[in-house]
């Protein structure tokens, strides 16, 4: 079977594609459980070795994103490591007062975690292949408050069976 030219989706579309270089998408209209975003999307390279990871990957993202979603902010909102805490701190403490203001509502120092956390936008999804991970790949769910204010993200890693690898802050 030759690898795949193009990435399909249901909730996505059809993508070109070449499994060696991968493929992005910059701006994907979604709604995501209820929520309209606008979300690039990147397929990594390295799908060659097995086209059907990659229809796997499509079924995940059809199938369960909004699960996914849920998730990955459940994750967010529970980390006790500090990163979370940390990514909050710095935009409430770097980025404009008025621009925060109007992205969430409230004043800096009106908000709490909760306030922060469920301002956050989804604004990409990574596949990647991965042989090591159950499903051989990975999917990202990457979370902002804008692009267009920072280029900060905290990051939902799942493994091709759905189930959380672990959360990350990435730029």
């Amino acid at each position: 079977m030759p690898p795949p030219s193009t990435f399909t989706s249901r909730r996505l579309g059809t993508l070109p594609f070449s499994p060696t270089d991968g493929a992005y998408a910059p701006a994907l209209a979604l709604t995501v459980n209820g929520r309209p975003t606008t979300c690039s999307l990147f397929i990594g390279p390295g799908w060659a070795q097995d086209p059907s990871v990659l229809a796997r990957a499509a079924a995940l993202v059809d199938d369960h994103l909004d699960r996914l979603d849920l998730d990955g902010r459940a994750a967010l909102a529970s980390d006790a490591t500090g990163l979370v805490a940390d990514f909050v701190a710095f935009h409430l403490e770097e980025l404009d007062a008025a621009a925060i203001t109007q992205v969430l509502g409230r004043a800096p120092g009106e908000i709490d975690r909760a306030t922060f956390l469920a301002g956050l936008q989804l604004v990409a999804i990574g596949l990647h292949p991965d042989a090591a991970a159950a499903g051989g790949f990975t999917l990202n769910l990457d979370y902002s408050l804008g692009r267009d204010l920072s280029d900060q993200l905290l990051v939902a890693r799942f493994d091709g069976a759905g189930q959380q690898v672990r959360i990350a802050h990435e730029s």
